[in-house]
């Protein structure tokens, strides 16, 4: 196929590096995750989490949707006025969607509603000028059903008991899914890979970077040698997820993810991603927990948002290697590990100090980032 450089509407002529626009873009969702992390601080039960991965969801979809169009309309396609004026259009709307978070659910579900048809309409509206010209597999029709087939089920959450809500609102999400498959089948332009991959990266780094803010706020509430040791274990933690995650994971994305492979791209970096945010996320929260608590044995909830968020961070990973198309075997030797510590010294929670409970999870981390440097240096020593 041959494409001009810098011919808008054609993911070649998008930049692999997320320009300008979409980093202000995605200071909303700092605030957003933020609240979100709060929700899971202290001691948790199943209500709490439940209502912070139904408040999370759309948040996170919302998201991907505009950053798929961006991908696809290419880097000059966001320098036009228009587009300009409706991304930040867009980021409002999404900012009354993270500031409605606390109490989303219940008396801010209208604002959280509102916030999130808004943003459809504005991703509508951007679409519109790529789907007349047949530039996109997003036709007029398709563009009118998914965002107000979206819109009308969100909608209609107002109508019903807050119990009922959350289920109106994955069905809501459900439903774009099922359009976005759909329309998938036909594809006329392909993902830019390296934007995608590098956006869904700067997305984790937000993620990761609530957890300084989390350690940071609790020393400054705690001030005591306990509080600074639980917050040097839990920096050292983080910082190795982060290493392996850019180091591994966005890499062998990168390099295994192809031109064409929408599908792919899509379950990896979208539909794949929702819940290695969301592990880091309730980790962050555990982590503050943890920093506040640290005379005390750490509660049962935050417990599981620290322990279970890890084994769910690397049981996710695993699966997205496989997608990618590492061998299963492979995948597990480096998941199992990661699934088996982080629920053993869940198990064991409730007899362990604070303290000892982070040291673990954070030899894990720093074990599994080691062995899998060293293996990576002793392969490319053989290969040269």
């Amino acid at each position: 196929m041959t494409v001009t450089p810098g011919t808008p509407g054609t993911p070649e002529s998008a930049t692999s590096r997320p320009g300008w626009l979409e980093l202000f873009f995605d200071l909303v969702f700092v605030v957003a995750i933020a609240k979100l992390a709060h929700h899971l601080e202290g001691d948790p039960g199943w209500h709490e989490f439940w209502e912070f991965l139904v408040l999370l969801l759309p948040a996170w979809w919302a998201w991907l949707s505009f950053t798929a169009f961006v991908n696809t309309a290419g880097g000059d396609g966001t320098r036009a006025t228009r587009t300009r004026i409706l991304l930040l259009a867009a980021m409002f709307c999404l900012g009354v969607v993270g500031a409605a978070v606390p109490d989303g659910l219940g008396e801010r579900a209208p604002a959280y509603v509102l916030g999130f048809a808004g943003a459809r309409v504005v991703l509508f509206l951007l679409w519109l000028p790529l789907a007349r010209r047949r530039e996109v597999e997003w036709n007029l029709t398709r563009i009118t059903v998914f965002n107000g087939g979206s819109i009308a089920i969100f909608g209609s959450s107002l109508l019903v008991s807050e119990g009922m809500r959350p289920l109106i609102w994955l069905a809501g999400i459900g439903y774009e899914l099922a359009v976005l498959v759909y329309a998938q089948r036909s594809q006329v332009r392909d993902y830019n890979v390296a934007h995608i991959v590098e956006r869904v990266g700067l997305f984790v780094i937000i993620v990761l970077g609530e957890s300084v803010v989390s350690s940071v706020n609790a020393v400054d509430a705690t001030w005591a040698p306990g509080a600074w040791l639980i917050a040097v274990l839990g920096f050292v933690l983080f910082a190795a997820l982060w290493w392996s995650y850019f180091e591994f994971g966005a890499a062998t994305a990168e390099a295994e993810l192809h031109e064409g492979e929408n599908q792919r791209v899509r379950d990896v970096m979208g539909i794949g991603h929702f819940p290695v945010v969301a592990a880091l996320i309730a980790m962050a929260a555990g982590l503050g927990t943890a920093i506040l608590d640290h005379a005390h044995h750490l509660p049962t909830g935050a417990a599981i948002t620290l322990c279970g968020g890890l084994a769910i961070y690397r049981a996710t990973l695993a699966g997205l290697g496989m997608r990618l198309g590492i061998p299963m075997r492979r995948a597990l030797r480096w998941a199992l590990p990661g699934v088996v510590i982080p629920l053993a010294v869940l198990a064991a929670a409730g007899w362990l100090p604070t303290w000892a409970v982070v040291a673990a999870l954070c030899a894990e981390a720093v074990g599994q980032t080691v062995l899998a440097t060293r293996k990576r240096v002793r392969l490319r020593t053989a290969l040269s």
